[in-house]
């Protein structure tokens, strides 16, 4: 009855090689088969001095081997830091990438997320836009740079760069003309001096041959159109109370000539809001605040403007918001594959347990391979810590491929040491 028995997940006795399990050799000689063989390699050595150690102190050495195992995971999660950025990947001493490093200095790397407010008006789609820009803006420390209107009028300040340079050339011409006046010439603003200087340039224009015209960049008014000008303004001046009781009508014609189409257009410019599609969809641009390290990015800036996104949107319930932008995408990508790793980690944790329980047909062994391989990874993430001090993008994968190449020596360990136990030499 003994002789048939196998301790739990070993093979039964019809599996035993043709010796009985005695450990002696085919030949019937002495025992030198049954002693462990002894590798001649230090490496070999070293490890076969340490197995007896090991098995000398187990409960010792377990002790130590688990202890280690959790200082160095809590050491890893605490120091253990991830580089995300596209330009940890490549080599910092490339041409391409220090160009490219250059101009992160100078223009920064980041980009803009975007607010988008779709409201039946745009009435109501500037009303949410300002109340979105105020929420945003109070907080200084996770965003910045909130822009969700233009001023425009600064640019009227730069008029003069839009103009065509035949309307520049009128401008210089008209203050040349009014250049004695501004000296402080006022007796040039009489009436008798005026018109008698446009009846003197008509007859001068009269007079001039017809191929004495001025130059395409010097065209100047015909002095009949400014004296017809002048004589409107002063009728209207003379007969102001009746032109002021019209309908629509200011009461005052100007006598100097008319500004530039361009600079009329510039004279309306005022703030205009970020709107589409005739002012139906309108847009807030600002930026996030980033971590430096982790897989976290800007998820504390995102979270939080997600939730005063839905804030402001609980109060306009026929206006919907939405948020886009490059730091989103790429945070909701980051979040995406963190989850992942955990859950392919722990997937394929269990699925090797399950295949180790399959091949050795208990838990026991499929248990103690595993402990050792966490033990092995915990080991592992705090080398990685202490020679590096991080991970990159490519490096989501870690995990996985320590489980799936790591767990290759357990079964080598278990088999070999059924392999001794049914020898008798466990």
């Amino acid at each position: 009855m003994l002789r048939n028995y196998s301790p739990p997940d070993e093979p039964p006795d019809d599996e035993l090689p043709p010796n009985g399990g005695d450990g002696g050799s085919t030949d019937g000689g002495s025992g030198e088969a049954s002693r462990p063989h002894v590798p001649a390699s230090l490496l070999g050595q070293a490890l076969v001095a340490w197995t007896r150690i090991c098995l000398r102190f187990p409960a010792a050495v377990v002790l130590a081997a688990v202890i280690s195992a959790v200082a160095a995971g809590a050491w890893s999660a605490q120091s253990l830091g991830y580089k995300v950025s596209r330009i940890d990947l490549l080599d910092p001493k490339s041409d391409y990438n220090k160009l490219w490093i250059d101009y992160i200095k100078e223009f920064g790397e980041d980009d803009d997320a975007v607010i988008v407010v779709e409201g039946p008006s745009r009435d109501r789609v500037i009303q949410v836009l300002s109340e979105l820009s105020q929420e945003v803006a109070r907080d200084g420390v996770l965003f910045r740079s909130v822009l969700h209107e233009v001023d425009l009028s600064k640019i009227r300040g730069k008029g003069l760069h839009y103009l065509s340079p035949s309307d520049l050339a009128e401008i210089d011409r008209f203050i040349e003309q009014s250049q004695p006046i501004i000296e402080g010439g006022w007796s040039h603003l009489k009436v008798a001096t005026m018109v008698g200087g446009l009846a003197g340039r008509m007859v001068a224009g009269s007079l001039s041959p017809p191929g004495d015209e001025p130059s395409a960049g010097g065209i100047q008014e015909p002095p009949l159109a400014s004296l017809e000008r002048y004589s409107e303004s002063l009728l209207a001046g003379l007969e102001g109370s009746r032109r002021a009781a019209d309908a629509g009508s200011s009461g005052y014609v100007s006598p100097w000539p008319s500004m530039p189409e361009s600079l009329s257009t510039l004279r309306d410019l005022s703030s205009e809001h970020l709107l589409a599609k005739e002012g139906r969809l309108g847009f807030v641009m600002l930026r996030l605040a980033k971590s430096k390290d982790g897989f976290a990015g800007a998820s504390a800036a995102t979270d939080e403007l997600r939730r005063l996104i839905k804030l402001v949107g609980s109060h306009h319930a026929d206006v919907t918001i939405g948020l886009t932008g490059l730091p989103v995408m790429e945070d909701d990508e980051m979040r995406t594959s963190q989850q992942s790793m955990i859950w392919a980690s722990g997937l394929s944790l269990i699925a090797v347990i399950v295949v180790i329980i399959a091949g050795f047909g208990g838990v026991r062994h499929a248990l103690m391979a595993n402990g050792v391989l966490i033990v092995g990874m915990a080991w592992a993430f705090a080398w990685a810590t202490a020679s590096v001090g991080h991970l990159n993008i490519l490096s989501v994968t870690f995990t996985g491929t320590m489980i799936g190449v790591g767990i290759d020596y357990g079964p080598y360990y278990i088999r070999r040491y059924l392999e001794m136990r049914r020898r008798g030499l466990g």
